[in-house]
């Protein structure tokens, strides 16, 4: 296997990881404010800040990914550990 295969195999791993935590926390928080919503429970402060970390997520992942695009991640890392 080369370099760039293993590469590949960990960007797509990267992917696939940050794809999984997004939908996750998109279904968490939807289902939350869905069930706040038509329970007439209304909205509190910590739905808000909920709201919040799921934007912050949101732009990570897509940081992320651009990070994982460039390769720079794997070479930041290999220069760590060796």
């Amino acid at each position: 296997m080369n370099k760039e295969t293993a590469t590949d195999n960990e960007n797509s791993s990267i992917a696939a990881v940050g794809a999984l935590v997004l939908a996750l926390a998109v279904v968490s928080v939807a289902a939350r404010f869905y069930t706040r919503h038509f329970t007439k429970a209304g909205f509190g402060w910590d739905d808000w800040l909920i709201l919040l970390a799921l934007i912050v997520t949101i732009v990570t992942d897509i940081l992320e990914l651009c990070g994982s695009s460039y390769s720079g991640l794997n070479d930041i890392i290999q220069q760590i550990i060796f």
